[in-house]
């Protein structure tokens, strides 16, 4: 019910007739959901799908990556690294 409820009310406020974007429906949804009283019960049952969407962006933002120019970037990476570890 509730993916409905977001998918619903992102076609009506992306229509032409309102014509704000698929995003802005998106988020007035989950601004909806977010104050509902089952709220928990949402979160608890989404929480699989969510995951999965971080994984597959993730992946995307991985095979986007240009190792072209890696001996510029290997310096400060070396660095930072040891610095995280340090701090």
């Amino acid at each position: 019910m509730s993916l409905a409820w977001v998918f619903g009310l992102a076609a009506v406020v992306s229509s032409p007739y309102v014509g704000f974007s698929i995003e802005i429906g998106g988020f007035l949804a989950g601004l909806a959901l977010a104050n509902s009283m089952a709220n928990y019960q949402i979160i608890a049952k989404a929480k699989i799908l969510r995951d999965f969407f971080i994984v597959i962006f993730f992946v995307l933002l991985g095979i986007q990556m240009s190792f072209n120019e890696i001996a510029a970037i290997i310096l400060p990476a070396i660095i930072f690294s040891l610095f995280r570890n340090y701090c």
